[in-house]
């Protein structure tokens, strides 16, 4: 007869309790949860991050806000210009007198007719937006210049009111000939003040002039009266019929521009003007002719445009031949469906606005990216770039002014910036460079990533051509040699300090 086997009892000390089981279940799932929340916590950290990145490759919108009655005769109008906050876009008419349009009050069309000193009649006016200035040549070979600001007052209940102010200089004459002036310049940096101008004598011959002046200063700082320094003729220079001349904003540069597309370039140092470079900007298309020629944000590039739409952009740098610097071409854009008509700059980074018949394209010298570009269904005479780089301004030809918002805050980005080879202003070529910032608003981000990867690579690479036959030799040593007692406290030791993350143990070694 068989028996029942007597079923077997743990002992006590192998009996796990309820609350033990309980805490058991509970940490397997509390295990998975917060694995799972580590999970959905570093894919949340990416997204976050990959939608903070997103901006740097993505183009400039722009959005339309508003269209203002600016003028009635769109034929007097020679340039528009917006102030700081866009709320006073001023015109600036034939006869050099300025209409204010205020957007945000009720003053309506604000008029400054008298805004040069008496005594001279105008033949023809200049505008040079990025330093507000507005040139004037006479019929008497004289120029003057005014600068064009504008002041913020705030009332009692913290409402802003822009109020323009304009500051005008005296006349100076170019030469002591009879000549009216039929084109002029004028730029004025830290050092320098010069003005360049094309003459027109009795006979109808052309004369390419050029003067400095001079202002002493106090002890204070103050300026005292400007006067006329040097005159210069760079008419003997000059075998060609000339259409405009350029001069920097600083005042050390002048391009003269040739009617065939010749460009000389006169260099301002040592107290004399010498002719440094000529060259020809399209000297490859069968129309060599320049359709426009503007000075870039700082200065050392200018933009070129051609009759067929062609852009292209010539900077300076040091020639290894001749030892100076010298204009060649870093960037060709694509080319605008129809010539372009006006040109402005941005005076915060290296943008600048196209505008031909319908057509307006917001570019970015130093990617050779267009960051906007867009048919209209009016005809373009004229475009402006806020000065904050958060407007865009457009005239049409009907004296309406067609208000913009812009939204590009990183131009300077872009998969060319991080890992392309890009021609800098003032390198002989191009290549990956790293430098962020720098000290002026004109200068160039240099955002290649290539530089911080092979330094990366490189740095890795020398730290383990040391760490590696130390680290491989130090455990042969340990595992096969070392004294056991000695073995017993070094190789766990070892093996506790590579189970931690190197993170920590530099985080504890700060």
């Amino acid at each position: 007869m068989n028996k029942t086997p007597k079923p077997y009892k743990v002992p006590k000390r192998f009996r796990v309790t309820r609350r033990t089981l309980w805490f058991d279940h509970f940490m397997n799932y509390f295990i998975v949860v917060g694995g799972v929340a580590v999970i959905a916590a570093v894919m949340g950290i990416f997204v976050f991050i990959f939608f903070q990145v997103l901006p740097l490759f993505q183009g400039a919108k722009v959005e339309a806000l508003a269209q203002y009655d600016l003028t009635p005769s769109i034929e007097d109008v020679v340039d528009i210009d917006l102030d700081e906050w866009a709320e006073l876009p001023v015109v600036i008419k034939k006869d050099g007198s300025l209409s204010y349009l205020d957007l945000e009050g009720d003053r309506g069309i604000i008029e400054n007719q008298d805004v040069f000193k008496p005594g001279e009649t105008a033949s023809t006016f200049n505008y040079n937006s990025l330093k507000r200035l507005l040139v004037a040549g006479s019929t008497s070979g004289k120029f003057a210049f005014a600068k064009l600001g504008y002041k913020a007052e705030f009332d009692n209940n913290s409402q802003r009111t822009i109020h323009p102010e304009v500051t005008s200089s005296d006349w100076f004459e170019f030469s002591d000939h009879e000549e009216s002036i039929q084109f002029v310049d004028y730029g004025e940096g830290d050092s320098n003040k010069m003005a360049a101008a094309i003459c027109i004598d009795q006979d109808g011959n052309q004369h390419i002039r050029a003067i400095t002046l001079e202002q002493k200063r106090s002890l204070f700082g103050g300026g005292g009266q400007i006067t006329v320094g040097k005159r210069f003729d760079m008419t003997p220079d000059i075998d060609k019929v000339i259409q405009k001349v350029d001069v920097s904003s600083n005042g050390d540069l002048i391009l003269v521009i040739g009617v065939s597309g010749e460009v000389s370039l006169f260099i301002y140092e040592a107290g004399d003007l010498t002719l440094r470079q000529r060259f020809w900007p399209f000297d490859n298309l069968e129309d060599t002719r320049i359709q426009s020629a503007d000075f870039l944000q700082g200065d050392v590039s200018i933009v070129f445009t051609s009759p067929g739409g062609q852009n292209r952009i010539f900077s300076l740098s040091l020639d290894s031949v001749e030892g100076k610097r010298l204009y060649s071409m870093t960037k060709e854009f694509e080319a605008l469906p129809e010539p372009a008509i006006d040109y402005y700059p941005g005076v915060r980074n290296k943008s600048y606005l196209l505008t031909g018949k319908n057509h307006a394209s917001l570019r970015y010298s130093t990617t050779e990216t267009i960051r906007w570009q867009e048919d209209f269904p009016f005809d373009i005479t004229k475009g402006v770039i806020g000065e904050k780089y958060d407007r865009l301004a457009l005239l049409d030809t009907q004296g309406k002014l067609h208000l913009y918002a812009l939204d590009d805050p990183h131009p300077q980005a872009g998969l060319k910036a991080f890992f392309g080879k890009i021609w800098y202003e003032g390198q002989p070529e191009s290549d990956y460079i790293w430098q962020s910032t720098g000290g002026t608003d004109d200068f160039e981000p240099k955002l290649s990533l290539i530089p911080l990867i092979l330094g990366s690579l490189k740095g890795t690479f020398y730290a383990m051509l040391f760490a590696v036959p130390i680290a491989l030799l130090a455990a042969l040593y340990t595992s096969q040699f070392l004294e056991p007692k000695l073995k017993g406290f070094v190789k766990p030791t070892m093996e506790i300090m590579a189970s931690l993350p190197s993170v920590v143990l530099g985080f504890m070694a700060a």
